[in-house]
């Protein structure tokens, strides 16, 4: 059966007192069928079953104070105002007004909550009962820990409140000030689950006056002087837009990403956005093609892409997020130099590439990272020789050469890591004087790109021998040093490639001035034929 009450109207109690010395409470059956919801969403069959205290803690000795008791809930949701209610005096200790007092919400919804209870109370504690089975599973509390009985200085009367709560004064004169007996106040946020009952539940705020011996449970009486309402929550389950899906998962990248945005909504409108802001049909960019994620030249930066899908008739879905660092920037390096040795290259210098390296240095760095800014340019398709010196403590370590040539900022692709120097866990005397040569692919990237000498203690990783290198591996007692090595395309000799033809060949000079000679006599020089630049050797 149902016991409605009101807490200016007259209170029905039990007086089970074997009940109440086993658990202290009874548990009563009440049919929440909203008028407005079908049998099909909520059938009659489903009923809930709550504690409702009928006696306080104390004893006959402890009266309800409304001093110490609730005073008024405002509720609300998206900044409008969802419901209020106020009780004057609070004559009961319970006030089982669900059925008279309550509002409607819908799942995904925040509700913020402002509660004020009587000038001397201790704590106040809200409770939501999401999926209708009796128990209040969600539950905050204002001042003190959920699921423990407070003390005194663990509630609005912890000495940290000394200004305000723990000053009876101030109580005094803010009852004053407000010009009623809601003297403390909380504020309280919660979310409506998406899996939360469709159909009538319930809220519970209970007061806590003195303490005392009370729990300050849900189902336990309340303490001295306190309050117990339970307010009823209809909940409407909306239909609710498939949340937007990225084909680029979150993370780092060496290279812009083009992202496709989807979502399993049919006809639905996706908006994003790319400035971490989220996203709305007002604020966002409407989706209609992949969306670039990029970063600057030389920088690593970081992109979060949010999405939204939208729907006429349907709750926007929930926020898609992802967040990408486009790394367009070679790494720096961490690691370690040696404390005391001094091991350091001290000449990388290249033969026979078409502009040669030159770099020299005679002390040891401080950092293990060093950018020399030191350039070499080579022609793709083309060998040159890299001849590295270093001092006789290099002999300790081992050498790694890497080039980045398809230019994505990595060193780590197929074919970038040209060789090593030295063997682990041994001195290698020809880590402090080698030579070797190198091949510039054919499809090498023009343009600038870095090689990257790696220097590291033959013994790092002595336990795991056969193991694997990286440019990003982290440096133990030596160093890395980063070049930049300029690629140029080859130029081609014409003779080779242009039609020696008379009839098919147009050759004119730099100056545009067309010349009536074959292919086979020009002299040397520089010269348009066929459309193409062409260099007679």
């Amino acid at each position: 059966m149902q016991i409605p009450h009101v807490c200016k109207g007259i209170r029905n109690r039990t007086n089970d007192k074997n009940n109440y010395k086993t658990k202290q409470m009874m548990r009563i059956s009440t049919l929440l069928l909203g008028a407005t919801l079908s049998l099909s969403t909520f059938p009659a069959m489903m009923a809930q079953t709550y504690c409702q205290p009928t006696k306080s803690s104390g004893g006959k000795n402890w009266a309800h104070a409304n001093s110490q008791s609730f005073y008024s809930l405002k509720v609300s949701s998206d900044g409008n105002d969802v419901y209020q209610f106020t009780d004057e005096n609070c004559n009961n200790q319970y006030n089982w007004i669900q059925d008279e007092q309550g509002f409607t919400t819908s799942t995904g919804k925040k509700l913020v909550l402002d509660v004020r209870s009587g000038i001397w109370t201790w704590d106040i504690q809200v409770g939501f009962d999401w999926d209708g089975d009796g128990d209040f599973e969600d539950i905050q509390r204002a001042f003190s820990t959920v699921g423990k009985k407070p003390t005194e200085k663990e509630t609005s009367w912890n000495p940290k409140y000394s200004d305000t709560y723990a000053n009876a004064k101030w109580r005094e004169a803010e009852q004053n000030r407000l010009g009623h007996r809601g003297v403390l106040y909380h504020q309280f946020t919660f979310t409506v689950p998406s899996n939360a009952i469709n159909g009538k539940t319930r809220m519970r705020i209970l007061c806590d006056g003195d303490g005392g011996s009370a729990d300050f449970e849900m189902c336990s009486p309340v303490g001295y002087a306190g309050s117990m309402h339970d307010f009823g929550v209809t909940i409407v389950s909306k239909n609710t837009a498939a949340k937007p899906v990225f084909s680029v998962a979150d993370g780092i990248y060496k290279m812009d990403q083009m992202v496709t945005i989807t979502t399993n909504t049919p006809d639905a409108k996706i908006y994003y956005t790319l400035d971490g802001s989220t996203p709305t049909a007002a604020n966002g960019m409407l989706y209609e093609s992949p969306v670039k994620v990029s970063g600057l030249e030389g920088n690593t930066t970081e992109v979060t892409l949010k999405a939204i899908a939208v729907k006429d008739g349907m709750e926007a879905s929930n926020v898609a997020t992802a967040k990408y660092t486009i790394q367009k920037a070679w790494s720096i390096v961490k690691g370690t130099v040696h404390p005391t040795e001094d091991r350091y290259i001290t000449s990388a210098t290249t033969e026979d590439a078409k502009q040669n390296l030159n770099f020299t240095q005679s002390t040891k760095p401080s950092v293990v990272y060093i950018n020399t800014g030191s350039a070499f340019t080579v022609e793709s398709g083309s060998n040159f020789k890299l001849h590295v010196q270093c001092s006789p403590s290099m002999k300790w370590d081992h050498a790694i050469v890497f080039v980045d040539w398809n230019h994505n900022y990595s060193f780590d692709d197929a074919g970038e890591q040209l060789f090593k120097v030295g063997e682990e866990v041994k001195g290698n005397e020809e880590v402090c004087n080698f030579t070797r040569t190198i091949a510039v692919p054919a499809d090498a990237v023009v343009g600038a790109t870095r090689m990257r000498i790696q220097f590291t203690d033959a013994w790092h990783k002595k336990n795991e021998p056969g193991h694997t290198h990286s440019a990003e591996d982290v440096i133990d007692k030596g160093g890395a040093y980063d070049f930049v090595v300029n690629i140029e395309k080859p130029v081609v000799n014409g003779i080779d490639n242009v039609s020696t033809d008379k009839t098919a060949a147009e050759v004119y000079t730099l100056e545009g001035i067309k010349l009536n000679k074959q292919v086979n006599e020009l002299p040397k020089g520089i010269y348009i034929v066929n459309g193409k630049k062409v260099v007679v050797k």
